[in-house]
């Protein structure tokens, strides 16, 4: 292992910065999939008109938008100067 790049946090706040980072990551892949699942349900609505999948869907738009407000913050966060 090589020494680390002056620009890199010191060792004590660079914990804290990769478990926010892991977070941040971990949010973006749950947007992700709720895209997908979000996709699912608009093909089973295209399938079967009588499908429960509209009124899941509008839940899932709900919690997409909810999800994607989080992300956005923690990213603007993480872009902030000195994090």
């Amino acid at each position: 292992m090589g020494p680390r790049s002056s620009q890199r946090p010191s060792p004590a706040s660079e914990g804290g910065s990769n478990l926010f980072e892991q977070f941040l990551s971990d949010a973006e892949a749950e947007l992700r999939h709720l895209h997908h699942l979000d996709h699912q349900a608009l093909a089973a609505i295209a399938v079967e008109t009588t499908s429960p999948a509209p009124h899941a869907r509008h839940a899932l738009r709900d919690k997409i938008a909810e999800q994607r407000c989080l992300v956005e913050k923690m990213r603007a966060y993480v872009a902030r100067p000195g994090n």
